[in-house]
């Protein structure tokens, strides 16, 4: 407890040394700050050394929930056949989200609103998401997305590894409403914003997973396979980025290539998550701008790759590593069950910028993810079965 208090009052020093500087600045140099007002360009970047680690809680993307409709048309014979639709609405909107730990000021960022499924209560609700929710939809049953937009500048949604026949392109986009007919293979596709000339992904816009299943209960549609309840799987949306000591996100250049000095990973900076001793399961995106990444653990516990852009893999693979180039996920299993209760582990990351014959990132930056802490009162050790040596 006096190691906790300790870490504690050192990472809460950084917040308060962070506003006594502004405070000091602002009392030397008044003159700064009204210039920084009407010169928006000569903002001052927050050193990201700065920022406390592993004080924000890894939060697990919320899933969108779709509405049933029902719709009757006439076949050719002429007879009347109803058939059942689901259709998502999405609203892309602006609002500040606390992406820095509490105590900074929050970010203004390009998220969603929309109707969601509470993963404890069951209840449906509508919440507010950055960088975005995850779809969940079975393979082969269509549905429809109707993206809403109270944000000012139009941008549009798009869905890599669907066709043009699966996502309207140009003037047909006006309509505002995808259709996916979810015939690709079960797999972890995503999705993002991009400019209105379709070439540049918006960096601070709405993003997430697109996760095709092969029915409601079994994805992949594999039996006998002991993978994690839902529970215990947890998408993984890595980014980095830089701030601006207001909070605000340091944009890159339209063409440019853009290296943070902070990651965030699904809207938290440097994040923490408390684990329960067994198998874990996550869909890991890099979701960042230019850079690469070569995920490790700090302990040296290995992954277990299942699967990749293109589904599950024939077998599952052991690895001490898993690079992701941007874009690119991997569906890994990590396994708790025999880690000592008070064990800290760190996602770190030592993928040279530029890859791959660039600078090592610096390890206490860029060089960690987040943190997985296996708390002191987890007794229980829940071991998973093993594996099958083929899964197709």
């Amino acid at each position: 407890m006096k190691e906790r208090g300790c870490f504690i009052l050192a990472e809460s020093s950084k917040i308060i040394t962070f506003y006594f500087n502004r405070g000091i600045k602002n009392f030397i140099y008044p003159a700064y700050f009204k210039i920084d007002k009407i010169k928006k360009k000569k903002k001052e970047i927050l050193d990201s050394s700065t920022i406390p680690k592993f004080i924000n809680r890894l939060d697990k993307p919320y899933i969108y929930h779709a509405i049933p409709v029902k719709k009757q048309f006439k076949s050719k014979t002429g007879s009347k056949k109803i058939i059942r639709e689901y259709l998502y609405f999405i609203n892309i909107t602006e609002f500040d989200h606390q992406i820095l730990p509490e105590g900074f000021p929050k970010t203004p960022v390009i998220g969603c609103t929309s109707l969601i499924k509470e993963s404890k209560t069951g209840k449906i609700r509508y919440a507010k998401m950055f960088p975005g929710g995850t779809f969940e939809v079975l393979r082969n049953s269509p549905v429809s997305i109707r993206w809403g937009k109270s944000y000012s500048n139009i941008i549009k949604m798009y869905l890599p590894g669907f066709n043009k026949t699966e996502i309207p392109e140009g003037k047909k986009y006006e309509r505002k409403i995808d259709r996916c007919k979810n015939n690709l293979i079960p797999a972890i596709y995503w999705y993002h914003a991009k400019d209105t000339e379709g070439k540049n992904k918006v960096y601070n816009g709405p993003l997430g997973f697109y996760l095709i299943k092969a029915n409601k209960n079994q994805l992949y549609n594999i039996r006998h396979v002991d993978f994690p309840a839902d529970k215990y799987i947890y998408p993984l949306i890595i980014q980095d980025c830089s701030f601006y000591t207001d909070g605000s996100f340091v944009l890159p250049d339209r063409d440019e290539k853009f290296f943070g000095d902070a990651i965030i990973v699904n809207g938290k900076v440097w994040p923490n998550l408390n684990v329960e001793r067994r198998q874990y399961r996550f869909y890991i995106l890099n979701a960042s701008h230019s850079r690469v990444y070569n995920l490790k653990l700090s302990n040296g516990m290995d992954f277990i790759l299942v699967g990749r852009e293109k589904g599950l893999l024939a077998s599952p693979v052991k690895s001490k590593e898993i690079l992701l180039a941007p874009g690119e996920r991997a569906d890994v299993l990590i396994d708790f069950s025999r880690i000592p209760t008070g064990t800290k582990i760190l996602m770190i990351n030592d993928a040279k910028i530029p890859y791959p014959n660039g600078d090592l990132p610096d390890p206490k930056t860029t060089g960690q993810i987040l943190r997985f802490t296996v708390p002191e009162n987890e007794i229980l050790s829940i071991a998973p079965m093993k594996l099958p040596e083929k899964f197709l």
